[in-house]
């Protein structure tokens, strides 16, 4: 299964690197030769001692540095910077695959990976150099570890540091952790209070370290595009995401929504909730807002507003807070309670800290959206029915995502020479 996705990715994303048309033919691709790559040459000259408070590029620079090492050490270039891009990605599909598997099986596992595998983000993500595939994969690998049979410090202590080296936003990491070591401290006195603090204590740090050095979020010269205040419509955008990645993917967690309602008020407190999120702030298409940037904010742009509120998100965000709630309920259902609640707190943790960006753009939702909501229902089935109404779920998610990948990516990667 492992080996299956490994050859996927890295054959939906080396082609691209080889014989793929340069340029700037997607967003990553433009970070890659505006942001990171420049950063990352600069680094490379700058060695051992370069400039990390005032750099090209809004994210933190543990990635860059890495490649800057490469490049200035081993004498490692672009194309080789992409092709290591590459890998990190299969990393990244091997690591949700891997995790899924704990309780789905191999062949459900394999398909709960496929969305984020075929997603436009993450293939356009891998194939060119960005931040954004690197980071998560530490954060992922983290909660991962923290979840394991056998508590590990240091890949949760590393796997963490690492994730908010990478993007500062990754400090979300620190809330499932967090959740994760208590709820084991409550079965059992280990990990110790040494651990805990191996653990937690070195994100910490890295983000104190950044926030001291920069005075701020960001380096100076991205304050004005993502620092200048939260931008809470990214809530109702969350939500929304979660309707349309989450809904092919409930399965069983389908009939938990009926009792949600008769049996308790958990279901109308949900979807009261999302409808909150997108009426309490303007959620209207709007750039100079920040909020535009992908494929829902362009139907949003498309469909009817009324007060600066869209009716799509409306529509949508209360539908993905049900479908979280679904999730989470059937995952406690079928004994997995330890995990529901370090994912559910994983996705709250995500969407909020992701809110803070003054850019409310999908691209920063869509990866760990694809990566926790497979989780969430992979922890949820117990009987070969449940896999297989999963298994059919991802893959009609999966057609739809690589449908989207065929117009965002390889269109203009390898566009018709006609």
């Amino acid at each position: 299964m492992r080996l299956v996705l490994l050859l996927l990715v890295l054959a939906l994303t080396l082609p691209a690197v080889i014989w793929g048309k340069s340029g700037d033919v997607t967003s990553e691709a433009y970070d890659q030769n505006h942001h990171h790559l420049p950063v990352a040459h600069s680094f490379a000259e700058q060695l051992p001692t370069p400039d990390l408070r005032n750099y090209e590029s809004a994210t933190a620079p543990l990635w860059h540095l890495t490649l800057a090492a490469l490049e200035r050490y081993l004498d490692v270039g672009e194309r080789g910077f992409r092709i290591i891009n590459c890998i990190v990605g299969a990393m990244l599909v091997v690591v949700v695959a891997s995790f899924a598997q704990r309780s789905a099986g191999s062949i459900a596992a394999l398909c709960l990976a496929l969305p984020l595998a075929l997603s436009p983000y993450f293939l356009s993500g891998s194939i060119w150099v960005t931040t954004d595939v690197p980071a998560l994969l530490a954060a992922l690998a983290a909660i991962a570890f923290a979840m394991a049979a056998k508590f590990r410090v240091l890949p949760v202590g590393l796997g963490a540091a690492a994730a908010v080296g990478v993007r500062q936003v990754s400090l979300w990491i620190e809330a499932p952790l967090a959740l994760a070591i208590y709820l084991r401290r409550l079965r059992s006195p280990t990990p110790g209070i040494a651990a805990v603090a191996l653990a937690l204590v070195p994100a910490l740090a890295v983000i104190g370290w950044l926030v001291w050095m920069w005075n701020g979020l960001t380096p100076p010269g991205y304050r004005s595009m993502h620092d200048k205040g939260a931008n809470p419509a990214t809530i109702a955008l969350a939500l929304s995401l979660c309707a349309l990645w989450g809904v092919p993917l409930l399965g069983a967690s389908l009939y938990q929504i009926g009792p949600m309602f008769q049996k308790s008020s958990i279901g109308l407190m949900a979807t009261v909730l999302g409808l909150v999120t997108a009426l309490a702030v303007p959620t209207s298409f709007a750039m100079d807002s920040g909020r535009w940037g992908g494929p829902l904010w362009s139907a949003v742009g498309l469909a009817p507003t009324v007060a600066g509120r869209s009716l799509l998100l409306c529509l949508l965000a209360p539908i993905g807070a049900l479908v979280v709630c679904a999730m989470f309920r059937q995952a406690c259902v079928a004994g997995r309670g330890l995990e529901a609640r370090v994912l559910a707190v994983a996705l709250l943790a995500m969407i909020t800290a992701s809110s803070a960006n003054s850019q409310c753009w999908e691209r920063y939702l869509d990866l760990p959206l694809l990566s926790l909501l497979p989780w969430m229902a992979a922890v949820g089935a117990r009987t070969s029915a449940d896999k297989r109404m999963l298994m059919g779920g991802a893959i009609m998610l999966a057609s739809a995502q690589a449908a989207l990948s065929m117009h965002m990516v390889y269109a203009g990667v390898f566009p018709n020479p006609g």
